[in-house]
């Protein structure tokens, strides 16, 4: 095979070739040209109840139709079977797709959920970081599928949450409904009772609200209201709509100090 490709890339050999197949052309086709050119116009200018040419016109935009019906057919295809199997994928691999859903990220290419997505298409490799990590970004059919499967499971947690709120819970979250908040604030100047922020740090881990990170401020923790959050809790709580979407705690005025995790007083103990 190497030597064939040398041949064929040698400038005269090339050109012995070359004049080889015209050759054959002209000895062997030749003579049937008339006929082919005849018979290429008989087809043309005849017709049935449509004239051929019509039909022959109409090859091209037959293939255009029939290529552009496999390529929809095919995604149709995949986003059905995504449809079927996004809901049914293990918490680690709906993390990892959740976390590419904004904007690609780094995977080791050995990460056997990295493996597990990109094998059925989920997400694909655009961009080589080093040895054995790469950037992955998720498949657009894949995304919209996923944010509809996460949609549909935060409203049956959001319902699931409305029907077993717990007073605390309740007094908690009155922290972004009501015009003044109450206590846990050196503006309130009363201090949050532990039951109190115990629930509010239980629905951060379970997503309720989102707890935002205060690194920069030790003595702060800060809770965000969600949109989808609020709206249920105004529909089935307190029936009007939230004052604020972000709460800033002051430690010194939480019971359980929220630095240290004890039961401790904080600042003002």
């Amino acid at each position: 095979m190497e030597r064939l490709t040398r041949i064929w890339k040698d400038p005269v050999w090339s050109k012995v070739i070359a004049t080889g197949i015209i050759a054959f052309i002209t000895i062997v086709a030749l003579p049937y040209f008339p006929f082919l050119l005849k018979f290429t116009y008989r087809l043309i200018t005849s017709s049935t109840s449509i004239p051929n040419w019509l039909l022959a016109l109409s090859i091209p935009l037959i293939i255009l139709v029939l290529f552009l019906y496999k390529k929809f057919f095919s995604k149709n295809k995949f986003k059905i079977k995504a449809e079927k199997c996004i809901p049914q994928l293990s918490i680690s691999k709906i993390e990892l797709l959740n976390n590419v859903i904004e904007k690609p990220q780094k995977y080791n290419i050995k990460n056997d959920d990295a493996i597990y997505l990109e094998q059925r298409g989920y997400i694909k490799r655009i961009d080589k970081v080093s040895d054995n990590l790469y950037l992955y970004e998720i498949d657009t059919t894949a995304k919209k599928v996923l944010a509809k499967h996460l949609e549909f499971e935060r409203k049956i947690k959001l319902t699931e949450f409305m029907a077993k709120i717990t007073e605390d819970e309740k007094n908690f979250l009155r922290l972004f409904f009501i015009q003044k908040i109450p206590y846990g604030t050196s503006d309130s100047g009363v201090i949050m009772e532990a039951n109190i922020f115990s629930a509010g740090e239980n629905m951060a881990r379970h997503k309720i609200i989102k707890q935002i990170d205060n690194s920069q401020k030790s003595e702060k923790v800060s809770y965000e209201l969600t949109q989808d959050a609020a709206e249920y809790i105004d529909k089935f709580i307190f029936n009007s709509k939230p004052k604020r979407f972000k709460v800033e705690l002051d430690d010194s005025f939480i019971y359980v100090s929220h630095a240290r995790g004890g039961m401790a007083k904080g600042a003002w103990g």
